[in-house]
C-alpha cells in the first residue's frame, strides 16, 4: 500500500519530525517555499503543515497559492504559528483558508496531538489528493524563481486567483438543484466572512432565492430585504423562497451593510448576488476587494443556473415522463441510480447518515399466476400509494424492478430506518387490497435494510447490502424485516 506524503515547509528540528512518524505515513521536509513548491510540482503530496513565518514569505501565502489551485484546493493544510496576535496576516485569517491552525509551541511538547489529527484527515481527504502534475507558478530560470518569488506570490493577485478557482470550479459539478445551491453558499463562505448569502434567479419560469446565514435575522430586516431585491430585478412578486436564513419575529440582528449585486439582467431572465453583514458590522476596503473578485467571476455561474431554468422549462414534461414508473407513478431505476449518487456525495460532504430500504412483495409471482395481470398491477400501484404515505417528504420512493421497491432515507441511520421498515411491514400486513368493491388477496412484503459506507460512494454497493439484507428476510420465512 502506498504511504501518504506528508510536507512539512519551514524551520522544524528534525528530533520532532522524527517522533511524527507513522506506519502509514512519511514526513518530508523542506526549509523554503521555494523547495516546498518545487516538490508540489514533482510528487503527489497528502497532506501539508507550514509554520507562519518561513523565509521571505509566510505559511498563510503558501496555503493562499496551494487552495487558490483547483487541482490542489482540497488539500489538508495546517498553520502552526506563534501565540496569537491581533492584527496578524488579515490576509491569511480571512481568506486563505488552511484546514488547521495550531501553536507550535503546544504542538512541539504534545506531537502525538498532531499525530491523531494526521490519522482523522488522512481517512476524510485522503482519497481526494490530485494524482496530475500541478505547477503553482508560472515557469522561470532557477534565478528567476529564486529572487522573484515573493513578486510572483504576491497577495492581492492570488486572492483573484482564489475566487476565481472556487466560483469557476463550481460549474464541475452538475447535481441537483439543493445540493448546488449548498456547494455555492459553501464556496462563497470559503472566500468571504459575511453573516447572509444569497441567490436570487427570475425568469418568465420559476423564479426563486435561497439564502444562507450564520444567525438570527430580525423578520421585518428580511422584508425589506426582499422588497429592494424586487426593486433591483425582473423578479415575478410570486417567487419561491427555496431555503431562508435563521429568522426570528421579535429582536435578532438587523443588516447594517448590504452588497446586491445584479450579476446577469437582460429582458428575459436576471440573477442577482446578496451579500450582507449584521449589527452595525461593515465591509472593510478589503473585503469590498474580494466582493468585486467574486463579481466578476459569478457571472458565469449565474448564466449556468439561467440556462438550468430555461432547459428546466423545455424538457420538464420529457423529464418527468422518463423519469417516471407510468404505472405506480414513482420514479424508475434510472433515476433512482443517478438520486442515490447525488445523496450519498452529498452526505459525505456534510457527514450526514443515508439509509436505503428494498421492499419485496411476497410471493408476488403466484398472485399474477392465480389473479392475472391486472389485479397484480392494482396491488402494486396501491402499494405505492400506501408506502408513499407512511413516509418523509424527504425520501425517496422509487420502483426497482417489477416486484421490489426502494427507499432512500436522507439523514437517517439505520436504527431509524429499521423502525421505518418495521412499520412499512405491518401496516402493509394489515391493510386491505380491495379489487374494485371486492377484497383482494392479503398481501405481506420483505424489507432488507442498509446503512451507506462514507469511504465507498458507489450506489450499486448499498443497493446490494440492501438486496443481501432482503434475501436473509426471505429466507427467515416472509413477512420479515433483516439487516
Amino acid at each position: 500500500m502506498n504511504k501518504a506524503q506528508i510536507l512539512f515547509v519551514g524551520d522544524f528540528d528534525k528530533a520532532f519530525l522524527k517522533q511524527l512518524t507513522g506506519d502509514n505515513w512519511e514526513i518530508k521536509h523542506k526549509a523554503s517555499c521555494e523547495e516546498a513548491i518545487d516538490l508540489l510540482e514533482r510528487e503527489k503530496i497528502t497532506l501539508i503543515v507550514a509554520k507562519d513565518k518561513i523565509e521571505r514569505i509566510n505559511g498563510y501565502q503558501l496555503c493562499l497559492l496551494i487552495k487558490s489551485n483547483p487541482d490542489t484546493y482540497n488539500l489538508p493544510f495546517y498553520i502552526l504559528g506563534e501565540k496569537k496576535k491581533k492584527g496578524t496576516t488579515i490576509v491569511g485569517s480571512l481568506f486563505a483558508q488552511p484546514n488547521r491552525i495550531a501553536e507550535y509551541s503546544e504542538v512541539i511538547n504534545k506531537p502525538q496531538s498532531l499525530v491523531k489529527l494526521f490519522k482523522e484527515d488522512l481517512k476524510e481527504f485522503g482519497k481526494n489528493v490530485s494524482s496530475k502534475q500541478t505547477r503553482f507558478l508560472p515557469a522561470c530560470s532557477a534565478a528567476e524563481h529564486d529572487g522573484d518569488i515573493i513578486n510572483k506570490v504576491n497577495s492581492e493577485l492570488l486572492l483573484e486567483r482564489f475566487v476565481s478557482s472556487r466560483m469557476l470550479g463550481l460549474l464541475r459539478w452538475p447535481t441537483v438543484k439543493s445540493q448546488y445551491l449548498n456547494d455555492c453558499f459553501l464556496a462563497l463562505k470559503d472566500i468571504l466572512k459575511a453573516d447572509l448569502f444569497g441567490i436570487a434567479i427570475s425568469s418568465s419560469h420559476k423564479p426563486w432565492l435561497a439564502f444562507s446565514g450564520n444567525k438570527n435575522l430580525n423578520q421585518q430586516s428580511f422584508d425589506n430585504l426582499l422588497n429592494k431585491i424586487r426593486d433591483n430585478s425582473v423578479l415575478a412578486q410570486e417567487i419561491s423562497l427555496l431555503a431562508s436564513p435563521p429568522l426570528v419575529e421579535k429582536g435578532g440582528s438587523s443588516i447594517s451593510d448590504l452588497m446586491l449585486m445584479s450579476i446577469v439582467n437582460d429582458k428575459s431572465a436576471s440573477g442577482s448576488l446578496i451579500i450582507a453583514k449584521y449589527d452595525n458590522q461593515k465591509f472593510s476596503p478589503l473585503e469590498r476587494v474580494i466582493i468585486g473578485y467574486v463579481e466578476r467571476y459569478a457571472k458565469p455561474l449565474f448564466e449556468f443556473l439561467i440556462a438550468e431554468q430555461a432547459m428546466d422549462k423545455i424538457v420538464s414534461r420529457e423529464a418527468v415522463r422518463a423519469a417516471v414508473d407510468p404505472l405506480t407513478g414513482l420514479y424508475n431505476l434510472e433515476f433512482l441510480i443517478g438520486f442515490l449518487q447525488q445523496q450519498l456525495l452529498f452526505s459525505f460532504r456534510n457527514k450526514f447518515a443515508v439509509s436505503l430500504l428494498m421492499i419485496d412483495i411476497d410471493r408476488f409471482s403466484q398472485i399474477n399466476s392465480a389473479l392475472g395481470q391486472a389485479v397484480a398491477d392494482t396491488i402494486l400501484a396501491k402499494l405505492a400509494e400506501k408506502v408513499l404515505s407512511i413516509i418523509r417528504g424527504s425520501d425517496l420512493l422509487a420502483r426497482y424492478n417489477s416486484d421490489k421497491f426502494v427507499i432512500v432515507l436522507p439523514n437517517t441511520p439505520l436504527s431509524g430506518a429499521r423502525v421505518l421498515a418495521e412499520k412499512i411491514r405491518l401496516e402493509i400486513e394489515q391493510t386491505n387490497f380491495f379489487i374494485g368493491r371486492q377484497p383482494g388477496p392479503s398481501v405481506t412484503v420483505s424489507v432488507g435494510v442498509a446503512e451507506y459506507d462514507p469511504h465507498d460512494l458507489n450506489p450499486e454497493t448499498i443497493l446490494k447490502e440492501a438486496k443481501s439484507a432482503l434475501q436473509k428476510a426471505k429466507e427467515s420465512g416472509r413477512n420479515r424485516v433483516a439487516l
